[in-house]
């Protein structure tokens, strides 16, 4: 299976599918299978790492213990070509989303909207995310913004948000709440540049004085 760390392997312990009209969702007594076949939701209870999973993905089936090695090698591969596939901009905002699938909703949502996105992740926002996105301080203040879509902020990720002052962080749930929030943070960000002073020096010896206005001169 492919995790957020990596591919990895477990075993399965049970695959279970929802008794007929109930929802997958909804907690309900399951019905235990040793046999399914495409194409159905199901279920799958395994020994450890589950909570890696990295949804989105495709799940491999190793039936001798050696091929384990190999479709994890596979697994990488296929999530490494997934992320390359995605056409990012020199500039722009970074964006984390929980699942593979809604990365790609994000994106196509941005692309639409004209906001440019520099770099992607899946999966919890750590530290090393903020940082990725505080690259942007140096080129385009404007997207230096952690664009986080359905996805939990660890507290390692919090502290450096704390230390990188002008990362914004933009978590949302829905992905109809983006573009009010952008145009929150735009007209916020418009409103501090018509508030920021500008200091001049003046040329001693240059200035002419009127009724109504002096004209100072200032090297340029």
């Amino acid at each position: 299976m492919s995790g957020i760390e990596g591919a990895f392997s477990t075993t399965v312990r049970a695959v279970l599918t929802p008794h007929p009209m109930k929802e997958m969702r909804v907690k309900n007594n399951y019905i235990q299978h040793k046999v399914v076949k495409a194409a159905q939701g199901i279920k799958i209870c395994a020994r450890d790492n589950m909570d890696k999973t990295l949804a989105g993905m495709p799940v491999y089936v190793a039936k001798y213990p050696e091929e384990a090695e190999v479709l994890m090698a596979i697994a990488n591969k296929a999530l490494k070509e997934e992320l390359k596939s995605i056409k990012l901009a020199s500039e722009g905002v970074y964006v984390q989303a929980s699942t593979l699938g809604s990365l790609e909703a994000l994106l196509q949502f941005l692309k639409d909207s004209k906001i440019k996105y520099s770099g992607v992740s899946i999966g919890p926002v750590h530290k090393k995310d903020v940082m990725k996105a505080s690259v942007m301080l140096q080129h385009d203040k404007e997207f230096a913004c952690l664009l986080a879509f359905d996805v939990k902020v660890e507290r390692d990720a919090r502290k450096q948000l704390i230390l990188s002052v002008c990362v914004y962080l933009l978590q949302i749930s829905y992905i109809i709440c983006l573009i009010s929030s952008w145009a929150t943070r735009t007209n916020l960000k418009i409103e501090e540049k018509k508030k920021t002073k500008t200091v001049l020096s003046f040329r001693a010896g240059y200035a002419s004085y009127r009724r109504v206005y002096s004209i100072l001169g200032i090297p340029l």
